[in-house]
């Protein structure tokens, strides 16, 4: 049994367009201790990651459990979830005309075994926005602004927010798939 500790619509999306056989059951972990814990971005993601698909794996331990997270670093700060639609417009337009990174970790583990973790970084670069143009991405934008970190989806019409990405695409929407898939071919021939 393969198992995604997650309740990111995103994640299901990228596993279920991949063909996998998985159930998704959403990890019970104190998510904020882990980010107000004052490691680095890349380890605030790693340990989150690891911390769901051990606590998921708690309760299945004859499964494999992937554990994924992501964390976004603007200028050297791990940004939370905006709130409101409001303070995600405030915060697009401070990280506009500037990069900012996505960091996002993947752990598989069986019981309390951990099999694999990857920790994968990709640097996006907002393009300069204008009040009319930010206006018009959140009049769009609907619950992107809330339910994402950075405000943006980039496989919807956040792309347009940006004039370059460097880093892979499914590492951005919040799992590095391609190894992912390639680990797991390895352990039973998925």
């Amino acid at each position: 049994m393969l198992i995604l500790a997650s309740r990111s619509k995103a994640r299901r999306q990228l596993l279920d367009q991949a063909g996998l056989d998985y159930k998704a059951v959403p990890a019970d972990i104190d998510e904020e201790a882990v980010q107000g814990s004052g490691l680095p971005p890349a380890e605030i993601s790693a340990r989150l990651a690891r911390d769901k698909a051990l606590a998921v794996a708690a309760l299945y331990p004859e499964a494999l459990v992937i554990g994924s997270d992501q964390v976004l670093e603007f200028e050297g700060v791990c940004l939370a979830k905006a709130l409101t639609k409001a303070a995600a417009k405030a915060r697009l337009r401070e990280m506009g005309g500037r990069s900012h990174r996505l960091i996002t970790s993947v752990c598989v583990v069986r019981g309390p075994e951990i099999l694999w973790e990857l920790t994968d970084t990709a640097t996006l670069h907002m393009a300069d926005i204008d009040d009319s143009r930010l206006d018009e991405y959140c009049a769009r934008a609907g619950s992107a602004l809330t339910d994402t970190v950075g405000g943006y989806e980039i496989e919807r019409f956040g792309i347009r927010l940006f004039e370059r990405i460097e880093g892979d695409y499914f590492s951005i929407l919040g799992l590095p798939l391609l190894p992912l898939l390639n680990f797991l071919r390895t352990v039973e021939g998925r």
